[in-house]
């Protein structure tokens, strides 16, 4: 009975989670939506104010916004021309480690070839002083 009484209520409170879940998106939306319908009035007060200015006025301002938009534009550039520096130096910094792994691995091949090297050089030489041996005492 204890068990389901703390289901039900388990299962109540899961519902009111989703009832207030879906009340705060709701509310969340309203809210969106007049920052939104705010922006557009101050765009367009901003417009008709800009209207009523003397010409050179709004030369001014036409510029000041032009060099913004400048700006905003060449660091937006500069942001995508450091990411892709960055990704190429990852790149190099990949392609460097590969080729020092290559190199390790040619390096301990060519350590092992050596070491048989010797060691076949050594068996040569045992056979040779075998048969000097050999020939010496025949």
């Amino acid at each position: 009975k204890q068990k389901e009484e703390s289901e039900k209520k388990l299962e109540d409170e899961k519902k009111l989670t989703r009832a207030n879940t879906k009340s705060l998106q709701a509310d969340l939306q309203s809210k969106q939506d007049t920052i939104a319908e705010l922006k557009k009035q101050i765009s367009e007060l901003e417009i008709k104010t800009i209207s009523e200015l003397p010409p050179d006025a709004q030369e001014t301002i036409q510029s000041y916004k032009d060099r913004l938009d400048s700006l905003e534009k060449k660091f937006e550039e500069t942001d995508e021309t450091k990411i892709k520096l960055e990704l190429a130096v990852e790149l190099e910094k990949t392609k460097a480690n590969s080729v020092q792994e290559n190199n390790d691995r040619l390096n301990k091949n060519l350590a092992d070839l050596n070491a048989k090297l010797e060691s076949l050089k050594e068996e040569k030489r045992k056979k040779y002083r075998l048969r000097l041996c050999v020939d010496t005492t025949a």
